[in-house]
């Protein structure tokens, strides 16, 4: 099954490489945010065990990429909820009405920086595996 590796970026200086994201049979990487400690990081969920969502170094609850607030435009949060932004190009190619200000919106998405607290964190993809 699918994944890749993503950078961040974010105009105050907060960077982040590899963190990888995508599934296999037995669980996934999903990425989390911890105000708190102002990190973003990718977790391995097993199929048979879920994540309890606390920040193992503060104790703080972790925000989820794909969490209601964590990234921007909410309009196109809205239509794709619990979607993690970086697949939302898929979900809006997969529909059958055309909808071309979908295409446009996804170059604008941003998530939520956890060392501002600004909608300005960028993502790329720098390698994919399978």
């Amino acid at each position: 099954m699918p994944g890749m590796s993503l950078s961040f970026n974010c105009p105050c200086g907060f960077q982040r490489n590899d963190i990888w994201v995508g599934a296999t049979e037995t669980g996934h990487y999903t990425v989390f945010l911890c105000l708190q400690c102002k990190k973003i990081f990718s977790i391995w969920t097993s199929v048979r065990k879920h994540h309890n969502r606390v920040c193992k170094r503060c104790g703080m609850k972790l925000m989820a990429a794909t969490d209601s607030g964590v990234w921007e435009p909410a309009s196109l949060q809205q239509r794709f909820p619990d979607t993690e932004p970086w697949m939302v190009e898929n979900d809006v190619y997969e529909l059958e009405e055309p909808e071309n200000n979908y295409i446009s919106s996804i170059e604008n998405i941003r998530l939520l920086c956890p060392n501002c607290r600004k909608y300005s964190l960028t993502f790329e993809s720098t390698a994919f595996w399978d």
